[in-house]
């Protein structure tokens, strides 16, 4: 565990790195270096689990000591590429913490950076299927009693809706409109 004093230098550090790097070019530092290291010290240890459940727990167990670097690049980023933090991205949808995840994942849209190689898909889609899944399932598994309305269901917090909904390319996150069924000939 890191003292509060090693957390506070590693997150002005990285913010100080992020803040000098250039956009879209590959995040450089002294921060990055040790945590991309850390990362892949991480990743080593992860792939020697079997079972899912033991890996969520284990990046549950090894995310706070990213979270003063990704904190750092947060503030003061300027849009670098950056495996470390997209990766921490990935672990946040993970192990539930949404509402971080959302943040780095917004940072990332705006930025335009990219995920890491070793995912196939882009940071929106990852976004979007990923925290669907996990709101999905964290939601009750048996539905409520018949003849209940979808209200009585529980709903995200409105601010994950804001931010997927500002992600979106469109100005305005609406429902699409309905249209009348054709009729068949027979």
């Amino acid at each position: 565990m890191k003292s509060p004093a090693r957390k506070h230098y590693e997150q002005v550090t990285a913010a100080k790195a992020a803040g000098a790097a250039t956009p879209g070019q590959q995040q450089a530092g002294e921060q990055y270096e040790l945590h991309a290291a850390a990362l892949y010290d991480a990743t080593r240890t992860l792939k020697s689990i079997k079972s899912i459940q033991a890996k969520i727990e284990k990046k549950r167990e090894l995310l706070p000591d990213f979270l003063p670097y990704v904190e750092g690049v947060l503030s003061e980023g300027n849009g670098a590429k950056d495996d470390v933090l997209m990766t921490m991205m990935v672990w946040c949808i993970d192990v539930g913490d949404f509402e971080k995840a959302l943040a780095i994942g917004a940072y990332a849209v705006k930025h335009n950076i990219d995920t890491p190689d070793r995912y196939a898909r882009d940071t929106v889609s990852i976004l979007a299927e990923e925290i669907a899944e996990g709101v999905k399932s964290a939601w009750p598994r048996k539905m409520p009693t018949p003849m209940r309305s979808p209200t009585s269901w529980p709903a995200p917090p409105p601010s994950w809706i804001t931010t997927i909904c500002t992600m979106r390319s469109k100005p305005s996150c609406t429902r699409p409109t309905l249209r009348p069924a054709r009729r068949r000939r027979y």
